[in-house]
């Protein structure tokens, strides 16, 4: 979904001639344990929850949408791991 729609918007955004504002945030971390990977998540899900909290208002009649995805996936080796 991701993909579709911010191509979508690329595209209207180039007929117009104007800017997408998108964000993106890529990192990688090294979790020591199963259990440090639930500890994260944790707190990653309760720290969105927060701040989307504060920020969130339906009601402001000049507002826009925006999508927020997170994800993560074990990074392929790199051939230099030891």
């Amino acid at each position: 979904r991701l993909v579709t729609e911010v191509a979508a918007l690329v595209r209207g955004a180039e007929r117009a001639g104007r800017p997408v504002a998108t964000l993106s945030i890529d990192s990688d971390i090294r979790l020591a344990s199963a259990e440090a990977r639930a500890a994260f998540t944790e707190e990653l899900a309760a720290s969105i929850r927060d701040l989307a909290a504060r920020y969130h208002d339906e009601t402001t009649p000049d507002g826009r949408w925006h999508r927020l995805v997170v994800a993560a996936h074990p990074r392929p080796p790199t051939g230099t791991e030891s």
